[in-house]
């Protein structure tokens, strides 16, 4: 997944009044296989999510998202 794919499909969600979300696609940096984040927003380098299974926001920069992937599609 790229930076491009997550802006595409939030801003879709936007207009259509979802949410979007992705999932890791394997367990690394304390994040866990499966589970359910939020994206927030995103700008030129980076997405803001809401993770709640520790209940903060957290910043993945480009470089990242190739360990995550879109989910509810």
């Amino acid at each position: 997944m790229n930076l491009t794919d997550i802006v595409q499909t939030k801003n879709k969600d936007v207009k259509n009044g979802r949410n979007t979300y992705i999932t890791p696609s394997k367990s690394f940096d304390g994040f866990t296989k499966g589970e359910l984040i939020w994206v927030k927003s995103y700008d030129d380098s980076a997405i803001v999510v809401f993770r709640p299974m520790d209940g903060n926001e957290h910043i993945i920069e480009q470089q990242f998202l190739k360990y995550f992937k879109l989910t509810g599609r």
